[in-house]
């Protein structure tokens, strides 16, 4: 048995050996604590550093299904690079004044209290939605893309490991310079597929809508307005001021004349007596043809919004007659000349553009640029009629030579409608007899283009129709499936997506 005191020696030993324990116990946590402090800060930072955040946190999700931030960025590009085309093709240099690439898009408005940004976003998830639907709706259905389709998709792929060579980028480094951190090869593929697999389901779809001769009729007597064209001739007289003639005065006289051309003529030869009649001496040599006032082959829709619109394409409408309208500076005379049978044959045509050189001076083109342009035009042609003399190499001389396209296409222009090319280049192309082989030169205000004619296309009212119809029906399709899909932005995520001009 142990004494008291040698108790009290062990108990003593015991309680040294737990208060050590205990120290190194708390050594042990403070180091795990500042270990776990260490990660804590350090993980994130290289989860930011290496771009992983960005494909792992969600920005928006579709019926539960996460979009990274570098998927909402994938689509947020897409949206803006659409619409930033689209302003380029109408407003040229002009287009940064709707959309300006050198600013964040947030401080730019869309419209009312929303901003370029808010709509980029909204427009993105948006799309993403569609996607999701039509990629659940084409795998529902055994869709799977084509031969050709999948080639195309290969090289919308492959074209992006190209590009970044040429600027000296890995593939990930251009695909982050271009869709902001994160982005990658792996994502961008993804991405791609999912959009492109959607649009060609979606055009499968569309195209699996077929509609009866009757059924067409039908829809086009609902609104023929909306497929019919008119030919009318208009003329503004304007409102001369001078030191004895003051505002009014000059709009009053400029009203007398319009109602005196309006009331006497009743053709065409007379509408052009008339123009001449009030034509400045400036003028007159621009008014000398008397089809200089002609408008040809115009829609409803691009005159719609005009104080004659409504009055061109009245039923009762009938060739010879005439209004007056009020316009800016004057008063402008319409006559109608007809109403046009759309029933025909679209063209497919090629042609090689010879531009004349503009004065590097003073920015103007003179008779003798124009006379160079002519002479060029006039040798290639010579050059090619001693050649082969064939469509294939007419479309070869297109890409070296044409000022117009990229050099790819071999100046082809198919299914073209009447009204859609300048005056001189439709005439010709829609001339009475026109067959394929045809060839000569135009000149137009662009330049000298030399022609091909390579056939004719689809049947303008009947392809018209169908697309409007196509799009109504497929429209409805979209809405009913999408109703089933709930798509919403995520707050965190949304932080990180990237809101100012891309690559």
């Amino acid at each position: 048995m142990k004494t008291p005191a040698t108790s009290k020696a062990a108990a003593k030993r015991q309680a040294a050996r737990i208060a050590a324990r205990k120290q190194k116990t708390r050594r042990v946590i403070v180091t795990v604590a500042v270990i776990l402090a260490v990660i804590l800060i350090v993980t994130p930072l290289a989860l930011f550093a290496n771009g992983s955040v960005y494909r792992i946190v969600p920005a928006g999700t579709v019926n539960g299904i996460n979009f990274s931030v570098c998927d909402f960025n994938y689509y947020y590009n897409a949206v803006f690079q659409s619409t930033y085309q689209t302003f380029q093709s109408q407003y040229g240099e002009y287009a940064s004044a709707i959309l300006d690439t050198s600013k964040s898009f947030r401080d730019q408005i869309y419209s009312g209290d929303m901003s370029w940004d808010d709509y980029f976003r909204s427009a993105a998830l948006s799309n993403i939605r569609t996607n999701v639907m039509l990629n659940d709706e084409a795998k529902a259905a055994g869709f799977t893309l084509s031969a050709e389709q999948q080639e195309t998709l290969d090289s919308l792929i492959a074209v992006v490991s190209t590009t970044a060579a040429q600027y000296n980028y890995s593939a990930d480094g251009y695909l982050q310079a271009a869709y902001g951190p994160g982005m990658n090869l792996g994502v961008y593929k993804k991405n791609i597929t999912a959009s492109y697999t959607a649009d060609c389901y979606a055009a499968f779809v569309s195209d699996s809508m077929t509609y009866t001769a009757e059924e067409l009729q039908a829809h086009y007597e609902a609104n023929p307005n909306n497929y019919d064209t008119v030919s009318y001739h208009s003329y503004l007289i304007t409102a001369v001021q001078s030191e004895t003639v003051d505002a009014e005065t000059a709009i009053a006289n400029a009203k007398v004349a319009a109602d005196e051309m309006a009331a006497n003529a009743k053709d065409t030869a007379g509408f052009h007596e008339y123009v001449l009649k009030n034509a400045s001496e400036d003028d007159l040599a621009t008014y000398a043809d008397e089809n200089a006032t002609l408008q040809k082959f115009v829609s409803y829709e691009s005159v719609s919004s005009a104080a004659y619109g409504e009055w061109l394409f009245d039923a009762a409408r009938k060739a010879g007659d005439t209004t007056v309208v009020d316009a800016s500076g004057g008063y402008q005379v319409i006559m109608f000349v007809d109403r046009e049978d759309t029933r025909y044959p679209m063209i497919n045509i090629r042609h090689i553009l010879i531009t004349p050189e503009a004065d590097e001076t003073t920015n103007e083109v003179t008779d003798e640029a124009w006379a160079a342009a002519e002479a060029k035009a006039n040798e290639l042609y010579e050059s090619w009629k001693a050649g082969e003399a064939t469509e294939a190499s007419f479309a070869a001389l297109a890409n070296e030579n044409s000022a117009d396209g990229d050099g790819t296409t071999g100046g082809l222009y198919e299914n073209v409608s009447k009204g859609r090319m300048v005056q001189q280049f439709n005439d010709w192309c829609f001339a009475d007899g026109r067959q394929v082989g045809d060839t000569g030169i135009v000149k137009t205000r662009y330049g000298y283009h030399i022609m091909y004619f390579s056939g004719f296309g689809e049947d303008y009212w009947t392809s018209t129709i169908t697309s409007e119809m196509r799009n109504e029906e497929y429209n409805a399709w979209k809405t009913e499936k999408l109703a089933a899909y709930t798509a919403e932005h995520v707050n965190f995520g949304q932080r990180l997506v990237r809101n100012f001009p891309m690559g």
